[in-house]
């Protein structure tokens, strides 16, 4: 038998599940690789917010002192701390936080050089669009609750206190660990809420959700989503409404996009 025929037989006789599992591995390679970029890029995010974690610490606090100033307050707001190691941990936090929040345009990048092979032209313009505008929404849902909701939220709280009457003296003493947990999880909860139109518009690319069943449901979904930002904020009305409205502007947006995406679907039919 010719030398040059004992590839090919080899390569006909093959196994295809060791193809598969060579396949799986390389990937399992790839994802490794990615994921050890990822952190790198994480850890040096975490890094450079560490170095900065005071005036991010400021820039967090600044909310809190300005309400408390204008709830007639003392011009210099103090936190504490109880513990001898909570004051490192609470700079460790920010860090964290700020290097998840600086290398989730890296995240997304490497998610899409590893997902891109595997779709067709398309699915690409779709996805990479997806990839690149969550970053966007999620600093729209910070900077509004940083701006607006947060200021009304502290102000309704500090009304509470009482300094210059007969009754029990009421004196605001915050945690600094505490109320930096808090304000980040005001912050990272309506950045990961204003997320909701990228997965409708997600499903509805797919034709898992059609823009006439959104529609039909929207009297629900208003109802959802005000229980929902009555739970994502203080019980005030202003907080509330300055969720819910928002949302539920996105959500008619989602739908218009849906329609659009459904036209364009039936035209190329």
């Amino acid at each position: 038998m010719p030398k040059n025929v004992k590839p090919i037989l080899k390569t006909i006789d093959a196994d295809p599940s060791d193809q598969s599992r060579s396949s799986f591995l390389f990937h399992l390679k790839e994802l490794r690789s990615r994921l050890i970029k990822y952190l790198m890029v994480f850890l040096l995010c975490s890094a450079l917010a560490y170095v900065f974690s005071g005036r991010l610490l400021f820039f967090l606090a600044r909310p809190l002192i300005e309400a408390f100033t204008l709830e007639g307050g003392a011009p210099a707001l103090e936190f504490i701390y109880t513990t001898l190691p909570e004051g490192f941990l609470i700079h460790l936090k920010i860090a964290f936080y700020g290097g998840l929040m600086l290398s989730a345009p890296f995240l997304g990048w490497q998610v899409w050089q590893f997902v891109a092979p595997a779709l067709y032209r398309r699915e690409k313009g779709v996805i990479a669009t997806y990839l690149w505008t969550s970053p966007l929404l999620f600093l729209l849902g910070a900077t509004l609750v940083y701006i607006y909701i947060m200021p009304n939220a502290w102000a309704f709280f500090l009304s509470y206190s009482i300094v210059d009457t007969g009754n029990l003296p009421l004196r605001l003493l915050p945690s600094i660990s505490e109320y930096v947990t808090l304000t980040l999880q005001f912050i990272f909860a309506f950045g990961l809420t204003f997320q909701l139109p990228l997965i409708l518009i997600l499903l509805g690319q797919f034709n898992i959700l059609k823009a006439r069943s959104l529609a039909k449901s929207r009297k629900y979904v208003i109802v959802g989503l005000l229980i929902l930002a009555a739970i994502l904020t203080p019980p005030d009305i202003i907080s509330q409404i300055g969720l819910a409205i928002p949302l539920i502007a996105l959500y008619e947006i989602s739908i218009g996009v849906i329609k659009v995406i459904e036209h364009k679907r039936n035209k190329r039919t």
